[in-house]
């Protein structure tokens, strides 16, 4: 077999490359279509100071600002707002040690249309103030209006009652074409201007460490951050995640494992050996028909694998798309018969086998390519067939192709696979130069980063 890292400061760094859930390198593309919805300007952010909290532990530990407790906000991602100078002579009240003049931290849920006013004119008091009464008694009339602020952002001040669902075009190749979207204001409150008390909001799911601010001085919150999180509105079943495949014709359980990628009614997938005495790592593209919930796919084995198998395969969908089962009118070389749903937590342990496992001649295509950009490809070929895995050199993103070969013209669908977070897809059209060099002349939809490819063995 050849190694897969031959040449060219070795296609693949490792000879097992882990592929694994990472944040994507992508979420600008994202962000891109948002300040127009939310009313903001560029000059508004201070993108150094940006944070991402999205793949932090679900349950995570308590830390402290301005000596009191600190609660992060899982699961979201901070825009940074331009706020070093904009208090003149207070330079402590950002710090991050518990010192003197430093603020503690609260969240602040609203709607779209809130958003651009606060970063410009600040927070305005509660028009519903359940605690005035209590507070004015306790701190007299300096404390008659109040800001209203949650020490927790989930659970707390993104319940939808304060932290209203919006939703954003999104540009051509994402997975939908709009995303539902929350946003919530992390603040700092001054220490000496704040009463808390028990949640009172107890009509959604609520933390039940959660409390309120209340801070009774109308200079006594700072927003520092926008925090954005992506959230499902009535999802439907869709077939992305972890599969594990058993060939009952066989009698081999866990035979293969499957990578899979739903956007819409475009279905991608990579599969490899996982108990299966054979060697094999295939690729496929295909539609779902959600009527009869049927999955029909053409698919092709990888280099990666001894198997040079290709064919197509219908699979039939359970009701809660749990289960896939080999249908009528698949091809009988498809070493597997049933599919089941496994966690997601697998990704982190999937690992490929980088030598090339076929002896392929010169003017055959199937091999190791490496793209301008960095991104290596495993690349089969069946007739007039082409299949692909390409995954960029960071290890952050992968993708499959799909896709057809005409004269010198080469029709791509791809999609990308094994992201915990943003994936895209879409359709490239190429140019076939030589049997080792190939041209993408055109991105019919989609971002698709790579320009040349080059086969390197």
């Amino acid at each position: 077999a050849k190694k897969f890292v031959e040449e060219a400061q070795k296609p693949f760094s490792v000879d097992l490359l882990v592929l694994s859930k990472t944040v994507p390198a992508n979420y600008s593309i994202q962000w891109e279509q948002i300040p127009s919805v939310l009313q903001l300007q560029p000059s508004a952010f201070d993108p150094k100071h940006d944070r991402d909290y999205r793949s932090g532990p679900v349950h995570d530990s308590e830390q402290r600002r301005g000596n009191r407790p600190y609660y992060r906000p899982i699961g979201w991602y901070r825009h940074a707002l331009s706020v070093i100078d904009k208090y003149p002579g207070d330079e402590h009240w950002l710090g991050m040690n518990n010192g003197p003049g430093e603020w503690p931290v609260a969240y602040h849920g609203t709607k779209k249309g809130a958003v651009s006013p606060i970063i410009k004119d600040g927070l305005n008091k509660a028009y519903v103030d359940a605690y005035r009464n209590q507070v004015v008694n306790d701190k007299g009339r300096e404390a008659q209006y109040g800001i209203y602020l949650a020490t927790h952002c989930n659970k707390g001040a993104d319940a939808q009652r304060y932290a209203e669902t919006f939703t954003v075009k999104m540009p051509p190749g994402m997975a939908s074409e709009e995303a539902a979207y929350k946003v919530v204001l992390q603040c700092r409150y001054n220490i000496n201007t704040f009463t808390e008390h028990s949640w009172t909001w107890k009509s959604e799911p609520f933390d039940p460490l959660a409390k309120e601010i209340r801070v009774y001085k109308m200079d006594g919150v700072r927003p520092y951050g926008v925090l954005l999180k992506k959230v499902n509105q009535n999802a439907e079943p869709n077939l992305t995640g972890v599969w594990i495949c058993d060939d009952n014709e066989h009698n081999v359980q866990d035979a293969g494992t499957y990578f899979v990628s739903q956007f819409g009614e475009k279905v991608f997938w990579f599969g490899r050996q996982y108990k299966a005495p054979w060697n094999f790592a295939n690729v496929s593209y295909g539609t779902l028909s959600r009527n009869d919930r049927k999955l029909s796919i053409l698919w092709g084995d990888l280099p990666l694998g001894h198997n040079r198998l290709f064919g197509r395969l219908i699979l039939e969908i359970s009701p809660d798309y749990q289960m896939m089962v080999k249908g009528n009118g698949s091809d009988k070389i498809f070493g597997g018969t049933h599919f089941r749903r496994v966690p997601n937590q697998h990704l982190d342990k999937f690992e490929v086998d980088a030598n090339m496992k076929w002896s392929t001649t010169t003017n055959d295509m199937s091999g190791c390519w490496k793209g301008n950009d960095g991104t290596k490809y495993a690349i089969g070929t069946c007739q007039n067939q082409i299949y692909w895995l390409g995954i960029d050199e960071t290890n952050k993103r992968s993708h499959i192709g799909v896709g057809t070969i005409s004269g010198n013209i080469i029709t791509v669908n791809w999609g990308d696979i094994m992201s915990a977070q943003e994936r895209f897809h879409g359709e490239i059209e190429c140019q076939l130069q030589s049997p080792s060099k190939i041209i993408v002349v055109n991105c019919i939809c989609g971002p698709f980063f790579t320009k040349e490819l080059t086969k390197i063995s």
